[in-house]
């Protein structure tokens, strides 16, 4: 089974692992062909864990894929005796609604079953001061060999979470749960929660959202996740990222800015699919800097 690949045709991106967590970054404002690549990428991060271990980090990029970024690659982990397979959309920017969309795999290499805990962090352009609502779908599917196979985690942990910030925000196959079977084949499990999409209230954002997937799985299986899940906002709780704070998106000036990792330029509006939440603006101690409240890149 080890040698089964869920995406044959994808490049295999090379990924660096570092040994501390760190945020997702945009690089300093660049010119020339430079500036264009820039604005064609987006940075995030991935975290495998084994056994309740340490982390080990891996920073992913991801290419302009029409009005979203493209995120896809393969990595064997020999550390870990595992592969990570990865094809995700993700629209990082919560005016229109943002949403994290695709399929996620890990086959276990060793023998034996073990533990994983693998989550992806992406940041969110414009952050969301106050309340946020997101929903979501997801399909487990276990990939047994010949001898059949197992996946199942305990009580008070979840196959499978939606992040705000690197903590769960929704969890959806909750423990006790277990799925297998005797023989070669695969098993499957749906879940979804805020319907109609996205509806269910939660935190601000403060710099990312993301999926988790942790779970036990018997050796040379393969687990897969598909999942979507989408996040929106009230308008004026927007709060662009800028290189010396946040930046405030208010009402009517409609003032040049210029972003991380971009040039100089007037925004475009956008604001359609904005699902509004609850809640009193934040107070800050920095004077905002207001701009088209319906923009974006």
């Amino acid at each position: 089974m080890g040698g089964r690949s869920l995406f044959p045709f994808l490049p295999v991106i090379v990924f660096t692992v570092m040994a501390m967590i760190p945020g997702a970054t945009f690089a300093s404002p660049v010119t020339g062909d430079a500036e264009t690549k820039n604005r064609m990428l987006a940075r995030g991060t991935l975290e495998l864990r084994t056994e309740g271990g340490s982390p080990m980090v891996i920073q992913i990029s991801g290419v302009r894929h029409e009005d979203a970024f493209r995120f896809a690659g393969s990595k064997r982990i020999e550390g870990a005796d595992c592969t990570i397979e990865y094809d995700w959309i993700a629209d990082l920017d919560p005016r229109g609604g943002a949403r994290l969309s695709g399929i996620a795999s890990i086959i276990n290499h060793a023998p034996l079953k073990r533990e994983f805990d693998l989550r992806v962090r992406l940041p969110l352009d414009p952050l969301v001061t106050e309340g946020s609502r997101i929903g979501g779908t997801v399909r487990v599917t276990l990939v047994m060999g010949d001898d059949g196979g197992r996946v199942d985690l305990p009580a008070g942990e979840s196959l499978w979470a939606a992040m705000i910030d690197g903590q769960p925000a929704k969890t959806l196959h909750r423990g006790p749960f277990a799925m297998g079977g005797r023989a070669k084949g695969t098993s499957s499990a749906d879940a979804s929660f805020g319907a109609p999409y996205p509806s269910y209230e939660t935190s601000a954002v403060t710099d990312d959202f993301g999926l988790r997937h942790r779970f036990r799985l018997s050796g040379g299986d393969e687990i897969r996740f598909r999942s979507e899940l989408k996040l929106a906002g009230d308008p004026a709780n927007f709060v662009r990222r800028r290189a010396d704070g946040p930046v405030r998106i208010g009402e009517r000036d409609t003032r040049v800015i210029i972003d991380l990792g971009a040039s100089s330029r007037q925004r475009e509006a956008r604001g359609s699919g904005v699902t509004r939440s609850r809640g009193s603006k934040r107070s800050s101690s920095r004077q905002p800097v207001r701009i088209n409240p319906d923009a974006r890149p």
